[in-house]
């Protein structure tokens, strides 16, 4: 059975921010990866925005519902993304007001407890609020099941940054072991919107440190240009990230890299060799090359085939 026949069975929302009042504080959020699900939606295939519309019209119906303790409910293993505590505020500020109108989505285990599939941030707002009780629906998925729908719930969250998205689909990606492809075929999302999330792992670990601390402020976009100039601008790819986290606009900060950098190399120290008083060759050394420019190209290929010896030696050693 497809993803979508297995959705169109469940018989309450999954979304964790199903509130007019959680999407509208959603919109008042800044950076490029936040928007709401309305807008998300734009980007999915036909097919996934008809998957969605029916989870909202299944919201209207909250099928057999049971209440059980909050206290026997764990978190399952496939949430990628970590706990959001402004969304789980907005959310308690309306349970406060209105109480649970949906129930979350959990699966039973062999020792009597469960394991949440969506609904996560819902049950830290019921405990915020000093609930000790909740509504669920119990489902019998299996593990691959089970991933698929905490995936695709999280990614039709409001305001979900696209940090957020990359790791849902990284964590999809390395459990599956599934294509871009693949993956684009099972969430509605294009195979080049993907990629530029997934572009996100290719940043600096120094960069990923900043990012996740504000995860609102960097688009896909912005990670999959930074992520080009990694290979000769590391320290400035980081540096451009930590200027975004500082109020910099994505666009100016990566036109700020490589720029610096550029102007350091032409002023970094070169090494002249002569021939008594003639000029012979001059060698300049950037972060990753190595360069030797002779005055005579006889010169020029009679040194090279030295210098590739030189290079086998070393990698002998």
């Amino acid at each position: 059975m497809s993803l979508k026949d297995h959705m169109t069975r469940v018989t309450s929302g999954l979304s964790d921010v199903d509130t007019v009042e959680d999407k509208a504080a959603a919109r008042g959020r800044r950076g490029t990866g936040s928007m709401p699900a309305s807008a998300t939606l734009l980007h999915f295939s036909e097919d996934a925005r008809e998957m969605a519309l029916e989870l909202e019209a299944l919201k209207r119906d909250k099928g057999k519902a049971i209440r059980i303790r909050i206290d026997i409910c764990d978190d399952g293993p496939f949430h990628a993304t970590p706990m959001d505590q402004g969304r789980v505020d907005r959310l308690a500020a309306n349970l406060r007001e209105n109480g649970q109108n949906t129930p979350s989505v959990v699966r039973a285990l062999p020792d009597g407890r469960y394991q949440i599939v969506a609904g996560r941030h819902r049950r830290a707002a019921l405990q915020q609020l000093g609930e000790t009780e909740w509504d669920v629906v119990v489902r019998d998925y299996d593990d691959d099941l089970a991933e698929r729908l905490t995936f695709y719930d999280n990614l039709l969250a409001p305001s979900l940054p696209d940090f957020y998205k990359y790791l849902s689909f990284s964590s999809r990606k390395s459990r599956s072991g599934k294509t871009i492809a693949e993956l684009s075929k099972e969430s509605g999302l294009s195979e080049p919107l993907i990629s530029n999330l997934l572009a996100f792992g290719k940043l600096p670990t120094a960069g990923l440190e900043v990012i996740a601390a504000h995860p609102h402020l960097y688009g896909s976009h912005f990670a999959r240009q930074a992520a080009t100039l990694v290979s000769e601008h590391e320290e400035d790819v980081v540096e451009a990230i930590k200027k975004v986290a500082v109020g910099m606009e994505q666009t100016k900060a990566l036109l700020s890299i490589g720029r610096e950098r550029s102007g350091r190399a032409a002023r970094a120290p070169t090494v002249e060799f002569k021939r008594g008083d003639a000029p012979f060759a001059v060698l300049t050394r950037t972060k990753k090359q190595v360069v030797l420019r002779f005055e005579d190209e006889h010169q020029a290929t009679a040194i090279q085939s030295k210098i590739e010896r030189l290079v086998r030696d070393h990698l002998k050693k």
